[in-house]
């Protein structure tokens, strides 16, 4: 029975992009919310992810600074 369910979670998690770490290459503030460029461990190239940051914090994270990536809906890793 435990089988049967570690299966299905297993299978439900499959479906679901975990989070992960990318270091940023870029960041344009010029609109109402930052747009982050950023290359992740596995080579990917992440296009204007929206950063999300503390409220009343403004400021521009250096470049090649650590940033941790999550997916609010489950897609594709090609997604990106």
């Amino acid at each position: 029975m435990w089988h049967e369910v570690d299966q299905r979670i297993r299978r439900a998690f499959s479906n679901v992009r975990q989070g992960f770490r990318a270091v940023l290459t870029h960041v344009d503030s010029d609109g109402g919310v930052q747009a982050a460029q950023a290359d992740a461990l596995a080579g990917e190239r992440l296009q204007d992810a929206e950063l999300f940051q503390h409220y009343g914090y403004t400021s521009n994270p250096r470049r090649a600074a650590w940033r941790w990536c999550c997916r609010w809906a489950a897609a594709p890793a090609t997604a990106w």
